[in-house]
């Protein structure tokens, strides 16, 4: 076997075909010289080349074509004719790998041009990605810098929204449990600067949103955990910052009904029921007279849980007096739900859960 096409071979082995060897066994290596077309399909080619070859301009393979015949004589040799669909050979028909860089454009485009039906406030219009266009994080869209977590933000913040306009315009308290580096947060303060934004977070977590989503607000005030630790919080020592950074267990150090939205965006389907019955009583009392807007797996299959991570939508227990307000499929994906509730004011004991959804 040539050393170079030895080589070839080694470094093109993708996982997709990882797969398709061991399902189907079809990418075991061919001699060179040898293809996997039958007798007929050898004799129909040879006879299609030879009648084309006589044919006149514009019949007859264009340059780059003549340079795309050596692409399909590779794939006769290690594929043959199958499928096409499931074949590498339809990328040459505009099909896609799995890890094609396109698709991630694509998704942002069509994501993108969903989301313009509910942009009442032109966010679309006014927010930009903050993170590089140059290595496929973002995209330039319509003149405005698009990436992919702004996109998932924006949709976001249309819930809220949804449950109450307020969030666009007064001075609310939004507090997110799990908020990675704060995607959500940056939307809510460039749309409502007057807005406070708690993170409460496991540490590894909070420690890259508190150093990152100060340095894209420069002009709010931010308190790391290091200053938020000791503080029992009210309304009133809120106001004093508009970004808090906190650990889950600060929950119990805030006053009852002092939050106006709580929100979890899919870390809840990484905990088993218990805690997340929980952290739901704990948003009961945060946001009594306010709102919780959730984002999840409506099946732990999706994401092969097996840690005992909560199984599903049927199985989170929202406390009964929560009045739902929306539960649908996500723009972008089949495989999450989002919910959205009003919460009561808050009661001297806490309500019975429920675990039916409607």
């Amino acid at each position: 076997m040539n050393f170079r096409r030895m080589a070839t071979r080694i470094l093109d082995i993708s996982p997709r075909k990882v797969l398709r060897a061991a399902t189907r066994g079809i990418d075991r290596y061919t001699p060179p010289g040898e293809f996997r077309l039958t007798g007929a399909q050898l004799a129909e080619l040879a006879l299609m080349r030879e009648d084309n070859s006589r044919a006149d301009q514009p019949f007859v393979a264009s340059s780059h074509w003549q340079e795309v015949i050596g692409i399909f004589e590779e794939y006769f040799r290690r594929e043959g004719i199958g499928n096409p669909e499931e074949q590498d050979l339809n990328q040459r028909f505009s099909g896609f790998a799995l890890g094609d860089a396109r698709l991630h454009r694509y998704v942002c485009w069509m994501y993108r041009r969903s989301l313009q039906k509910r942009d009442s406030l032109n966010l679309l219009g006014t927010l930009n990605a903050t993170c590089s266009d140059r290595l496929g994080f973002a995209y330039n869209m319509d003149n405005q810098k698009v990436s992919l977590d702004l996109l998932f933000s924006i949709d976001d913040f249309y819930n809220l929204y949804e449950l109450n306009p307020a969030v666009a315009t007064e001075p609310v308290v939004v507090a997110e449990l799990g908020a990675g580096w704060g995607r959500l947060g940056y939307v809510l303060l460039k749309v409502n600067p007057k807005a406070t934004y708690v993170v409460f977070d496991l540490p590894e977590v909070l420690l890259i949103s508190q150093s990152y989503l100060p340095t894209l607000l420069p002009n709010l005030i931010a308190r790391p955990y290091s200053q938020s630790r000791g503080i029992q919080f009210s309304r009133q020592s809120l106001a004093a910052a508009s970004l808090w950074f906190l650990g889950p267990q600060d929950m119990d150090k805030f006053q009852s009904c002092s939050v106006d939205y709580v929100v979890n965006i899919a870390s809840f389907q990484e905990m088993p029921v218990e805690f997340v019955r929980e952290y739901l009583r704990r948003f009961s009392r945060l946001a009594g007279n306010g709102y919780g807007y959730m984002r999840q797996l409506y099946d732990g299959k999706f994401h092969s849980h097996h840690l005992g991570e909560i199984d599903g939508l049927q199985a989170y227990p929202f406390p009964s007096s929560w009045r739902q307000e929306f539960l649908r499929s996500t723009t972008l994906s089949d495989e999450f739900f989002e919910v959205g509730f009003s919460i009561p004011e808050c009661l001297k004991s806490e309500p019975a859960a429920r675990t039916e959804v409607s």
